[in-house]
């Protein structure tokens, strides 16, 4: 029986178009392509995510490979990463109802330690009862042991959750370790007719 509803991050609660927002820090959109290439695609990125990379240790190691002109707009997209978001369509009146039903309601994401600086502008962020950002315990999702560690953190079981996430290996993951989950498109209707089939009624 699921008892806990579990949210990715990007693509899920907030758009995250990560070429259009490199893009959207250059001054070209070759530089925006560069930039999407050498950080958000380069290794550094995970290492953030991860939580063995500060904002400021990734930003310099990221320069090594870009030309001095785009230093600057490096240290930018880390300062800016999420700050200004806009919300999946219908994805906090899923959350809020589903949070009045009597449902728990968490976050499972992969990303930085920034994430504490804007939280509070995420969709329905009052309503989740527990979130669980990659930095703070240095586990990502896929890996099975991110999935066993947030439910012993929060006191769940796995057979009572489900997992929303727009990356279709994570919600293997989760399904791996226990869970049910749902890869999502954006298209929220979509989730909750899956939510309804499994049960889940709000």
């Amino acid at each position: 029986m699921i008892k806990n509803l579990v949210f990715d991050m990007g693509n899920v609660l907030v758009h995250d178009d990560m070429p259009a927002f490199a893009r959207a820090c250059a001054e070209s959109d070759a530089d925006g392509e560069l930039l999407y290439a050498e950080l958000m695609e380069g290794p550094e990125w995970k290492e953030w995510d991860r939580g063995t990379m500060n904002t400021d240790e990734m930003v310099a190691s990221v320069n090594k490979r870009l030309p001095e002109r785009l230093h600057a707009n490096c240290a930018a997209i880390g300062a800016k990463w999420h700050m200004e978001t806009q919300d999946v369509d219908g994805i906090e009146d899923l959350i809020r109802r589903a949070k009045a039903a009597g449902y728990g309601i968490y976050l499972l994401s992969n990303t930085a330690d920034t994430y504490w600086l804007y939280r509070e502008h995420l969709p329905a962020i009052d309503c989740f009862d527990g979130e669980y950002v990659s930095a703070d315990h240095h586990l990502v999702k896929p890996y099975l042991e991110v999935y066993y560690d947030f439910c012993r953190r929060f006191r769940l079981s796995a057979e009572e959750c489900w997992f929303t996430d727009d990356t279709r290996v994570n919600v293997l993951g989760a399904i791996a370790a226990g869970w049910q989950g749902f890869w999502f498109h954006k298209d929220v209707p979509a989730l909750e007719a899956a939510l309804n089939a499994a049960g889940v009624n709000f």
